[in-house]
């Protein structure tokens, strides 16, 4: 792992997450709010544990035949974010 790479904080575990085709409707009991992701953001926030980074999650979905760019794997980050269904807040993507 590179020092000083970005890790993602760990995914709300006090959420009841189901699946229904090819979505995940995450229910976040704290809030009372239900959100729908697709499979892309949802193997994104299944894989913020706090612990990898983001090519980290990317190198592991793409070893999982999910493959996803680094532009998307942001995309869905903030989305979840937005959502409030990370622990921390994260931070703008860096700049090429």
């Amino acid at each position: 792992m590179k020092k000083g790479a970005t890790h993602f904080a760990p995914n709300r575990k006090d959420a009841i997450v189901r699946q229904l085709r090819d979505e995940f409707i995450v229910y976040d009991k704290e809030t009372n709010h239900a959100h729908c992701l697709n499979s892309t953001a949802a193997d994104v926030w299944k894989l913020c544990d706090g612990e990898r980074s983001l090519s980290e999650i990317i190198h592991t979905m793409e070893k999982a035949k999910s493959p996803i760019d680094e532009r998307l794997a942001w995309m869905a980050l903030r989305k979840l974010n937005k959502a409030g269904l990370l622990l921390e807040p994260v931070p703008s993507p860096p700049k090429a």
